[in-house]
């Protein structure tokens, strides 16, 4: 195990101890009846590149900066008090990967000490240990009972980044468990491709409105300018020697054109009389 990969491992035992309301330090937003976890979500945090069916509003929020000889690690972490149990999602930016088989030997090795030595120290035992995969990125899946909750982490490496997902159920929620160990399967690690789409600058509303306020008027302006210029070219090519198609003939408009001569009706009185040519 490398240096740099001792200083992750402290930021994994880091972010189990903040999983403690006594430890919390941000701010955190909740309300009097805890929600439920059924039709929540999804939470996107394009900054931890993760998402997960929690609801957007309703969770805590804190930085988590560890100082190690390999130098300072920071990530953040978000936990939600639901009626089901409590969720912590956190993760920290280690300074090279450790997805290779040595690393995460030598990475889970060191989780699952500092667990033990955790629980045995809440009076807690580890009831569960299993190796498993998201998107084919190595992780981890512990479950702890205690006297007075059952705790679950999943802990998953993806490059240089750890991801830490964690669940609390306390005594009087057992009856949700099911419901609440659905949500740790809705964790989802975003590419760098759907977080550049999401990232991606959109127009503004009001632009799009204005852009369909102008096409609109621009309709108008030329429905308004067919009617008053339409008249008038109608006028100029009637007066336009024209031909007419008619089936397979060309038939040509006759112009018909009339003179006015003045001829005597009786003495002292005079008349006018059209005649067509």
């Amino acid at each position: 195990m490398t240096f740099s990969l001792r200083a992750i491992v402290l930021a994994v035992l880091a972010t189990v101890v903040l999983v403690s309301p006594a430890f919390a330090q941000g701010f955190s937003v909740e309300s009097k009846s805890p929600p439920s976890v059924v039709g929540a979500g999804p939470f996107v945090s394009l900054q931890g590149r993760f998402s997960i069916a929690l609801p957007k509003g309703m969770h805590g929020f804190r930085p988590l900066a560890v100082d190690t000889p390999a130098g300072r690690l920071t990530g953040d972490a978000y936990n939600w008090t639901m009626k089901e149990g409590r969720y912590t999602v956190g993760f920290v930016q280690g300074p090279q990967s450790m997805e290779g088989a040595e690393d995460v030997a030598a990475l889970f090795g060191n989780v699952r000490r500092g667990m033990t030595a955790w629980a045995t120290s809440k009076n807690g035992k580890i009831t569960s240990d299993v190796q498993i995969e998201l998107d084919k990125h190595p992780g981890l899946e512990m479950k702890l009972e205690f006297p007075d909750a059952l705790f679950w982490q999943r802990v998953y490496i993806v490059s240089g980044r750890l991801f830490q997902v964690v669940l609390i159920v306390n005594t009087d929620q057992r009856t949700y468990q099911a419901e609440a160990l659905k949500v740790l399967d809705t964790f989802k690690i975003l590419s760098e491709a759907e977080v550049a789409a999401a990232v991606r600058p959109k127009r503004p509303l009001l632009n799009r409105v204005h852009c369909r306020r102008n096409r609109l008027l621009l309709a108008m302006d030329r429905m308004q300018l067919m009617m008053v210029y339409g008249a008038r070219l109608r006028q100029f090519w009637r007066k336009k020697k024209i031909s007419r198609v008619r089936g397979p003939c060309r038939v040509k408009s006759r112009k018909i054109r009339s003179t006015t001569t003045s001829v005597e009706i009786s003495p002292g009185q005079s008349g006018t009389t059209t005649k067509e040519i």
